[in-house]
């Protein structure tokens, strides 16, 4: 099973830039790949800008676009990392590691459709 998490931040311009290219990298895996799309999953998880989902006294955290339980555990794997990140199996799609803070700043670095085809390859090895 390969889980692809898409992190961003709540103003971030390249989130949707990043849902897409996900979605369209998946979208071109085929049996030549040995994968299926029942065999990925997808989560988005939207963070407030500052990184922290508790800043403002409530949980502002949102999977797949609906508003988490204040009682959420938020899984340490989605904090520390550029808005927009991709992680494929817990592991950014360009290599680079996290940061200290819960989201650490605005990225550029969109990956491309066949960088993420690539990584997803290699982690289903």
């Amino acid at each position: 099973m390969i889980e692809i998490d898409i992190i961003y931040g709540t103003t971030c311009p390249n989130a949707n830039r990043a849902v897409y290219a996900v979605k369209d990298a998946v979208s071109q895996l085929g049996a030549d790949d040995g994968l299926k799309s029942k065999d990925i999953s997808i989560n988005t998880w939207e963070i407030p800008d500052s990184g922290n989902p508790h800043e403002s006294g409530t949980l502002e955290l949102y999977l797949n676009k609906n508003k988490v339980d204040y009682n959420f555990k938020i899984p340490k794997h989605i904090l520390g990392w550029p808005s927009p990140t991709i992680l494929i199996n817990k592991q950014n799609v360009f290599d680079i590691q996290k940061q200290d803070s819960p989201l650490s700043s605005c990225s550029v670095m969109i990956p491309s459709k066949n960088e993420i085809i690539k990584k997803i390859q290699a982690m289903s090895e």
